[in-house]
């Protein structure tokens, strides 16, 4: 009796060894997307369900994060990795407001207290925003980013910068322009790894979709940008992966938006799929099949901005044919 009793202990304990193990490599995997609008899924009405990231980690089954925002440059990205390298600032703004102003009543909203109330506040306010994303990242397995196009699409000088470009006029200001976001991406990603030093970093190319007479200005751009990718990549070998989306894109415009910006609901499947692709080499997923559980509904920039039916076929035509993109015109 005493032997089988120590036989039935010897498996339980046994089992007590396994099944913890068993269940923490189970753990889905946690997947976070930064950047922006093309990380957003800024070309589908259901970003949410319908952009690459929502499909990736769908088909993966993964955990999922998505901090892309429209019209975010390297400048903004470099702002919130940085916020969260540096959270214990932020923490003591927290603790600030709590100890010396909550609970007390308002200042007069014409004195100098109340400002100093209000800036307060903000502060403590913003500190949740930046610790929640904080913890995502931190407790990232894989980080896609998509970021660079902006620094020149969202440029303070924007029309200025086309006009230097379609007359090959400014390439020093553009190499300017891309020298400043080698230097951004580098704090962006010096801030995530203080964050997170053990994430798989999947650093995406831009695309050029642009044909027409638009491609002169832009192409020049996104090279420079895909440019400073590679040298990152070279200068900091085994930090990054470098995520080339562009045969996705490039000679693609099936897979294009109304506004030749975007990808469409197709085009985030077929981002989606060269992301599973990587990731399976990486050995991070099993799948390169995508799986869409929710279809994308392609979004129109310009139904969004105008009333007009006849402004918005104006508009949609125009930019077609300025991007050279003539075979989605009518679509």
């Amino acid at each position: 009796m005493k032997k089988c009793f120590s036989i039935i202990l010897a498996i339980c304990m046994i089992f007590s060894l396994i099944i913890p193990a068993y269940a923490e490599e189970q753990k889905p995997l946690n997947y976070v997307v930064l950047g922006d609008s093309i990380a957003e899924g800024y070309g589908v009405v259901n970003s949410y369900s319908a952009c690459y990231g929502r499909i990736v980690a769908e088909t993966n089954g993964y955990d999922y994060e998505n901090f892309g925002r429209a019209a975010k440059d390297s400048y903004d990205l470099l702002a919130e990795m940085t916020d969260c390298a540096e959270i214990d600032r932020h923490y003591a703004n927290y603790r600030n407001y709590i100890d010396n102003y909550m609970g007390k009543p308002w200042p007069d909203s014409e004195s100098e207290e109340y400002q100093e109330h209000i800036d307060a506040y903000r502060a403590y306010s913003k500190y949740f925003t930046i610790k929640n994303r904080c913890d995502v990242i931190k407790n990232a397995d894989i980080i896609s980013i998509s970021i660079g196009a902006n620094d020149y699409l969202c440029h303070p000088n924007v029309y200025g910068l086309a006009i230097g470009a379609f007359f090959m006029v400014n390439g020093i200001t553009l190499n300017k322009i891309a020298d400043k976001f080698y230097d951004n991406l580098c704090g962006i990603i010096g801030a995530i790894r203080q964050v997170n030093p053990t994430a798989t970093i999947l650093l995406q190319k831009v695309y050029t979709i642009w044909y027409g007479p638009a491609a002169i200005i832009f192409s020049s751009c996104t090279k420079r940008v895909n440019k400073m990718i590679d040298k990152f990549d070279k200068e900091h070998p085994d930090e990054v992966n470098i995520c080339d989306i562009t045969p996705a894109m490039n000679k693609h415009p099936e897979n294009l938006a109304d506004d030749c910006v975007h990808p469409n609901a197709a085009g985030n499947v077929a981002i989606a799929k060269i992301v599973l692709a990587q990731l399976k080499e990486l050995g991070l997923g099993e799948n390169t099949e995508p799986v869409v559980k929710y279809e994308g509904v392609d979004y129109n920039y310009y139904e969004y901005v105008f009333e007009k039916e006849s402004t918005v076929k104006f508009m949609t035509g125009l930019i077609k044919f300025l991007t050279g993109n003539w075979s989605i015109i009518g679509r």
